[in-house]
């Protein structure tokens, strides 16, 4: 499918080259992995690899990245094993022969745990007619519903439970008399290697930059003094490190035999 660049995250978009990631290594880092050796979850999951002779280790690092690289190619869709095959044989076929039963293993590791085909793409193969089981998720916040979406994709069935008259959890805007606030998880903390790049890049979301300055307003639309400001932030601060010491170095997480949040400690803490 034909991009014109414009969704695509910075960290894609700079190491795209036409349509395509340039680079294995570029893959690797953005899953999270270095390019040129097992990780422990991969030395331990493929340990007569790992363990091996160098040649073997060389081929799986190299089944793996190009994986990824397919899948970076365009997560909006499914990536089948079919197509990794087939583009390998392209790449290598000495490598394809050889290594044709390593291929299959490496591709369902990476997606089972996560690495490949997930969040909102479009399936390219046909659903398990017969379910594998029920699951019922607690919390229709973001991760309550990637965790049901990944494991409809997996052939189980699954009902999501949530408390309050809406989805999202802690991702929340606030709308009143044509006013805009977000409430909580409104910033995406650095793009490479975070898995929420892959999200906006699928749901063609944009991303606004979050500007160095930042200014505070109170509830009559004047700007927050900085001297006031700056008071209150070291206040918050120390209210943080009290919580803090509390739970790590007291251990006291409970009263009268309740489990505290750490709104109840902050309310315990102001009075």
């Amino acid at each position: 499918m034909a991009d014109d660049g414009k969704s695509i995250p910075h960290e894609f978009r700079a190491r795209r080259v036409d349509g395509i990631i340039n680079g294995l290594e570029d893959a690797a880092n953005q899953s999270r992995l270095s390019h040129d050796r097992m990780s422990a979850e991969e030395a331990r999951l493929f340990a007569e690899i790992s363990k091996g002779d160098i040649k073997r280790h060389k081929a799986y690092l190299a089944i793996r990245n190009n994986i990824l690289r397919l899948w970076f190619d365009e997560p909006r869709y499914q990536l089948t094993f079919d197509k990794v095959v087939e583009t390998l044989d392209k790449i290598d076929i000495t490598l394809l022969s050889e290594e044709r039963v390593l291929v299959g293993k490496v591709f369902f590791y990476l997606e089972r745990y996560g690495y490949i085909n997930f969040g909102v793409f479009r399936r390219q193969t046909a659903s398990p007619e017969q379910k594998k089981g029920r699951v019922i998720i607690i919390g229709a916040g973001i991760a309550g519903i990637i965790a049901a979406r990944q494991l409809q994709y997996f052939g189980f069935d699954t009902i999501i439970l949530e408390s309050r008259a809406r989805v999202g959890g802690r991702i929340a805007t606030f709308r009143k008399n044509g006013y805009v606030a977000d409430l909580g998880a409104m910033v995406v903390t650095g793009l490479g290697g975070n898995p929420v790049s892959v999200l906006q890049t699928q749901t063609n979301l944009d991303l606004v930059p979050v500007k160095h300055k930042c200014p505070m307003y109170e509830c009559s639309s004047v700007v927050v003094p900085k001297a006031k400001d700056e008071v209150v932030e070291r206040e918050f601060n120390r209210l943080l490190e009290a919580c803090s010491y509390l739970s790590h170095m007291l251990d006291s997480n409970e009263l009268t035999k309740q489990p505290l949040s750490l709104g109840d400690v902050f309310e315990l803490l102001i009075r």
